[in-house]
């Protein structure tokens, strides 16, 4: 219950702004947050083009969705967006579109059409030079100039939007931002953004179940998807998928499980698709957990604390996909240096859930046979962790990928030689 006076407090924008720009992102997972909005506006074609002009360089990301109204772009521009979000919506804060371009450049434009049939186009601008300077949010209507030409010129005479980054401060080298180096390190970060965008969104390139596709293209050159777990290999070998019902206080969703062993070099259609499977993180870091939110990978590579990496399961790769409702309570932070964990409860449907031996649960200990108790419960703890939200990281406690591993015979040796026993013990 409040008392007495209260106090309007707002926080500096100059100086949060400025904070707001170290929140994590690299070049290539900034680009896919815009590309991420553009899905979510329906888009089905996306261009990201790099183009090198000294320190008048740019970025653009252009989307034939469905494109704003001057009130929802002004709204689109402010931290913390005043908009409902759909369960199906890969953001969630208001945050993407603000973050991850001021982590790059020092400017943001947006020129945005809402229908074909409206020939008013919507240009609005969040400058850092103007908030810094007046230390105040403000987002203007831009004089024109040729980035705007060039947005404007992308947009055409359909709906969409298009994304432009100027004063790229982060993306240019301070010494010589016209030289050769310079230009060199955008094309550097075109390959990368390309190599990203087909890992990231592969389901959506290669088509959803309910037939929608999206076409991305870099520079030009589209992007061919990239699907870790080689679905058109003859010799790839897939386990029993398993399915898991996680409650989380009021909400309760499924999470699915699908374990894959990709075939070895000398199975492989060919000596290509074997070094093409091997990913930009090559044999030994692609193997491990993809963790999927609505389609969208959002985590990729490594065991995420079940095991170390292991030159003998570089083959193995498993994906698991949470749907909407298990996640969206948990979204948190636009910073990379802490995560939120949440502890659920998951009953796995099928028996054959492993678990590994360090469980620290007694019900959980597995038998001789390394099949634990069809009742048990497991412990299924997730992490959200992005500057957006989505879950990045699963806990030991899940079940093991790739089946049992074999039991090993183990005596253990006493000092006397009464207290010894003959009986082995068979850890997993």
């Amino acid at each position: 219950m409040r008392s007495g006076r209260t106090y309007e407090v707002t926080p500096s924008a100059a100086r949060l702004t400025r904070s707001l720009r170290d929140v994590g992102y690299d070049f290539p997972s900034a680009i896919a947050d815009l590309v991420d909005n553009s899905i979510s506006a329906d888009a089905g074609h996306i261009q990201v083009i790099i183009e090198f002009d000294g320190t008048d360089s740019r970025v653009l990301i252009a989307d034939d969705g469905v494109g704003m109204s001057e009130n929802a772009l002004v709204e689109a521009l402010r931290f913390g967006s005043r908009r409902s979000y759909q369960d199906s919506d890969l953001g969630r804060y208001g945050l993407g579109l603000k973050t991850a371009s001021l982590s790059q450049g020092r400017s943001v434009t947006v020129v945005t059409r809402r229908s074909a049939s409206a020939d008013r186009v919507f240009v609005r601008e969040l400058d850092l030079d103007l908030v810094e300077e007046l230390d105040e949010w403000l987002v203007v209507a831009p004089r024109r100039s040729p980035g705007i030409d060039r947005a404007q010129e992308l947009l055409g005479d359909a709906p969409g939007t298009v994304v432009l980054w100027r004063a790229l401060d982060r993306v240019l080298p301070e010494r010589r931002p016209d030289g050769g180096w310079a230009r060199r390190r955008l094309d550097s970060y075109a390959r990368r953004t390309a190599e990203h965008l087909a890992v990231v969104f592969h389901r959506f390139i290669e088509g959803l179940p309910d037939g929608r596709r999206v076409t991305i293209s870099v520079n030009g050159e589209k992007v061919e998807p990239w699907n870790p777990f080689a679905p058109d290999e003859e010799h790839r070998h897939e386990l029993p998928a398993q399915r898991f019902d996680v409650t989380s206080g009021d909400h309760s969703g499924t999470v699915r499980l699908r374990r894959f062993v990709l075939p070895a070099r000398p199975q492989f259609s060919s000596p290509e698709e074997f070094e093409r499977l091997s990913g930009p993180l090559n044999w030994n870091r692609q193997q491990g957990l993809y963790v999927y939110r609505a389609d969208r990978l959002v985590q990729w590579g490594g065991w995420a604390g079940i095991r170390g990496i292991d030159e003998h399961l570089k083959l193995a790769r498993a994906c698991l996909d949470f749907d909407t409702s298990t996640s969206t309570p948990r979204w948190t932070r636009p910073s990379t240096s802490t995560s939120r964990r949440c502890v659920s409860r998951c009953r796995p449907n099928s028996a054959s859930c492993w678990l590994p031996r360090s469980t620290n649960c007694a019900r959980l200990r597995t038998r001789p046979t390394g099949a634990p108790h069809p009742a048990a419960t497991c412990h299924f703890t997730v992490a959200f962790d992005h500057p957006l939200p989505r879950p990045t990281v699963i806990s030991p406690w899940l079940a093991s990928l790739c089946g049992p591993p074999p039991c090993r015979q183990v005596t253990t040796r006493h000092s006397s030689p009464s207290s010894r026993s003959s009986d082995a013990t068979p850890l997993r």
